[in-house]
This record gives C-alpha cells, structure tokens and sequence, in this order.
C-alpha cells in the first residue's frame, strides 16, 4: 500500500462545536410553612381566605349602633322638638317611657366585644335617651341614701273644725317662730275606685301638712274621719286640707270646656299667707279612643286626637292664668293630675314655676297608670302625670312619688322650706 502524499491528505479535521452549558430548571424555592409539630398543613387558598375574613368588619355591630342612634334621633324629635304638635307627638309622649331603653339593651350587647368605640357610642346614646326620653330625674342624688319619708312639722295639728266652718278659725293658734317647712301630697283617688285603705294608709306614712285629692266627688265617710285632725275644704271633685287654718280664694272653670278645673285655698301658717291650688286638667285618653285601623286610615283619629291636644292646652293656659290672679303675690303651691308629662306644650303655662321632683327628686317618678292595663304589667307606671309645683318663694327638701297601687294614680309628696 503505497504512503499517501502530504499534498494530497488535506482534509480538514472535523469541526467540533463547542459544549453548550446545559439549562436546567432551578428547583423551586422550598416555603417553609412555621407550624407546630402534628399541625396539618393549610392549602394557601384556604388560608388567605380565613385571614381575609379576620380582617373583613362584622357590619351588625355598626347597623346596630345607627339604628340605635337613630330610634333616639326621632324619640327626642318627637318628645322634645315636636312636643305635641302633631298627632305622632302626642302617641310618643304618653306611650310607655321604658320602650326609648330597648334599643340600647338589643346593642350594647353586640357592640361590647365588637368595637370599643361603638360600645362607647351606644353607652352615650343610652344615657342620652335616659335623661331626655325617660324622665328620670337626678335632681337629689344625695338623697337616693335616705329612703326615710319626709319628715313632718314640727308644728302640733291645728284644732279640727267642721268644713263649714274653715274660715272662722283663729290663726293665732299656728303662729309659730322659725322656718316655714311643710310636706304636701297629692292624690288623684279615682273616684275611690279602688283601694282607700291602701291610700290613707301610704299618706299616714308620709304624715302631711297639707294634703290635696282631685276625684273626690263623694267624701266617704273612713275619708272625713281621716281628715278630722285638719281644716279642709271640699268643691266639686277637689280636696285642700292642711293643718292651719285655710280659707277658700276661688274655683277655676274653664267656660269654653264647662269644666272645673281647679280649687284654690289661703293657706294661713305661722302667720304668713301662703296659696295652696289643686287642679285636674282634661284627659288625653279621649283622643286615643278613637285610634282604629278605620279611623286612621280616614283620618278621623288624628283629628280627634288634635282637637283633644287644643282642649288640653285651652284648659292648661286658662287655669294657670286664673290660679296666678288668686295667688297674686302670695307663696304659691300648686298640685294635680295635669293629664301631661313637662315635656309636652300643654305645660308650657307652667314653665316659670319649679317641679318638685325635677328639683329634688330621683328616679323615673312615674304616677301613672298604675291599674292593670291590657299587654302591660299591673300596677308598673309609665309617665309623670301629676306633679307639685312651686314658685320661687320655696326651697325644695326632697321629692317622693308613692308605690302603693291604690288608685290609676300614684301619690306624689314633697317637702318645701319658705325662703322668701
């Protein structure tokens, strides 16, 4: 085999291409899911959405927060700014007072655990429906302690006379040196339709000086054995007895409504003149007879119930204008079933005298009703109908609203000190 030539063998060696570093995928980052040791593993969907629904706000506690707010919102619309002006006025002023507190007790408890800030928000409305809605009165905090009755004169009774004979008896007999204090009640008796015992029996505990009865058409004769120890005198369905000598100083009747509504006595204590009043205004239960479904869908129980608020409010501003002219400048005490809460216009002539129980009570202070009503608990009171009124002559000691059930009424005392 012959040896090739040099010029010949020429062929080029084969190319080699060059290595290409292999591509391989990185593996993928291991996450290390921090558990504790036997905890099943979450998928990540179901975590993110758990943590999601952490973060999501539960929307009850803050409807719950504005519906109250706004509950309250119309109740001091209606109670306060509105004041009987309207027919729905006058269903908020004399529905039970006690309802304005459901709505705080239904979100106070959705609002505690929720948000603090909510919590706080419905304790502030809550307070507010208390002291603006309710009527409850904080006028004698101090005397929430004392649960003693007022305590009585320290005058000895005044001779007893006959009712003929009121004006002629001697008021040198109760002239006296000292401050002029005296405890005054009030009681609508219902016509003593229910229970007389009970009543004189919760007024002996009370032991007053002056004691006033609207209803009292008939005297019993247990009643007139009851007052023997006092002077008194009796017109129409009004009672004034005190333990000085007394004298009548008028009626009131109101011509439009041909109504007696009050009796005004001259009270002669230790000397000094003071007129004592008692009045029973016009009921709105006239009004709320005709709420039916018919009649309210023809309108006519909002009629009645309007014309029913004119009346009152006729019969309010008449009787205080008279009672002011017997009064002239005399100390002035006036007691009663005004058939309205203060918070109503029908009150508004009697704004410049001071409520005893607004001054030095403490409570709700409800008088009424206190029979059985229909869908209500017997003998459990939702508005403050009667009050004692004084003029700025007086000094408020304390005032009481009774708990004995013996009439639709509940008594009402206070005890006042002659400043002036």
């Amino acid at each position: 085999m012959s040896r090739s030539s040099p010029m010949m063998d020429r062929t080029p060696p084969p190319m080699l291409e060059p290595p290409t570093a292999a591509v391989s995928a990185a593996p993928p980052a291991l996450r290390l899911d921090a558990r504790r040791p036997g905890q099943t593993p979450r998928r990540p969907d179901v975590a993110a959405e758990s943590a999601a629904r952490r973060r999501r706000p539960d929307r009850v506690p803050l409807y719950a927060t504005i519906v109250h707010a706004v509950v309250v919102g119309a109740g001091f619309w209606l109670i306060r700014v509105d004041a009987e002006r309207t027919w729905l006025g006058t269903l908020a002023t004399f529905a039970p007072r006690q309802l304005w507190l459901l709505p705080a007790l239904a979100a106070m408890p959705l609002t505690i655990r929720a948000s603090r800030s909510l919590a706080l928000a419905n304790a502030v409305t809550a307070i507010c429906a208390l002291l603006g809605l309710t009527g409850f009165s904080a006028g004698a905090l101090w005397q929430c302690l004392d649960a003693s009755p007022p305590a009585p004169s320290a005058q000895p009774p005044a001779k007893a006379v006959p009712q003929q004979d009121v004006s002629a008896a001697d008021p040198a007999e109760a002239r006296s040196t000292g401050p002029i204090r005296l405890t005054v009640a009030s009681l609508n008796v219902q016509q003593f339709e229910g229970s007389l015992p009970t009543l004189l029996a919760e007024l002996s505990r009370f032991n007053p000086d002056v004691i006033t009865l609207q209803e009292a058409v008939s005297l019993p004769g247990v009643l007139r054995e009851y007052l023997h120890p006092y002077y008194w005198v009796h017109d129409g369905e009004f009672v004034i007895a005190a333990r000085y000598p007394l004298r009548p100083l008028g009626r009131v009747r109101v011509s439009e409504t041909e109504r007696q509504t009050a009796l005004a006595a001259l009270l002669d204590c230790h000397g000094q003149s003071i007129a004592v009043a008692t009045l029973h205004l016009e009921t709105p239960r006239k009004g709320f007879e005709s709420l039916t479904p018919g009649n309210l869908l023809r309108g006519d129980a909002q009629a009645a119930i309007r014309l029913n608020t004119f009346v009152r409010g006729l019969e309010s501003a008449r009787t205080a204008a008279h009672l002011r002219r017997l009064a002239a400048d005399a100390p002035l005490i006036v007691t009663g079933d005004w058939n309205t809460p203060r918070s109503s216009r029908v009150f508004e002539p009697w704004k410049d005298l001071r409520s005893t129980f607004a001054a030095a009570g403490w409570g709700f202070g409800y008088t009424a009703p206190c029979s059985p009503r229909r869908r209500w608990l017997p003998g459990l009171a939702w508005v403050r109908i009667d009050h004692i009124l004084v003029s700025d002559h007086w000094d408020v000691a304390r005032a009481l609203v009774g708990t004995a059930n013996g009439s639709d009424h509940r008594l009402v005392v206070a005890e006042v000190r002659l400043i002036r």
